[in-house]
């Protein structure tokens, strides 16, 4: 067993990379990831989506809402 940020796992950080399948993978990052990495905020990133997609009236949509607006909309390849 090997611990990795605080979790027991089961299997080695080497293991778990290797199965992971890239099309089928999120990259998930907290907000104090973002900070420390130059990643934009979620309300800079929200209004990046806005201006890109030019989504109109999506300011009041927050960062999960405007994500699936936009992939029902635009389709998941141009979103990625």
């Amino acid at each position: 067993l090997k611990r990795f940020w605080g979790y027991i796992l089961t299997i080695s950080i080497e293991e778990l990379a290797s199965e992971i399948e890239p099309s089928e993978t999120s990259l998930l990052l907290g907000a104090g990831a973002s900070v420390e990495s130059g990643a934009p905020l979620g309300s800079e990133l929200t209004q990046y989506l806005i201006d890109r997609f030019q989504i109109p009236d999506a300011n009041k949509l927050n960062l999960a809402d405007l994500s699936s607006l936009i992939e029902m909309k635009k389709g998941r390849k141009p979103f990625i």
